[in-house]
């Protein structure tokens, strides 16, 4: 028997009109302002392909979860909470969330 893994890499290019959208659609969503290079550079960090797959498709509410679960993980290390959540859930989370994102240095929208 013979195994072979391959690896396949696959370079995505976001444009300046994707990365405003994501700023201005996925960010203000999550009640943050952010510069073009604060996007930048937490685009940079993400390393699932399917997130960049769907942004070049399109920035709908499967992306804008996408990403922000993503930036969640990566600032407190949890996922977005959902409707599902109790209120105390996502109460917490807003509170560890909304710290962490000023001491990372984003102007919070509240």
């Amino acid at each position: 028997m013979v195994t072979k893994e391959f690896t396949i890499t696959k370079t995505y290019e976001i444009t300046d009109k994707e990365i405003e959208d994501i700023r201005d659609n996925v960010f203000s969503w999550m009640g943050l302002r952010a510069t073009k290079a604060q996007v930048i550079v937490f685009l940079n960090t993400i390393d699932k392909p399917a997130v960049f797959e769907n942004i070049k498709e399109e920035i709908d509410t499967v992306t804008r979860e996408m990403i922000m679960d993503e930036f969640a993980m990566k600032l407190i290390g949890k996922e977005w909470p959902i409707g599902a959540d109790s209120k105390e859930i996502q109460n917490q989370f807003e509170k560890e969330f909304n710290a962490a994102a000023k001491t990372a240095g984003y102007k919070l929208d509240n």
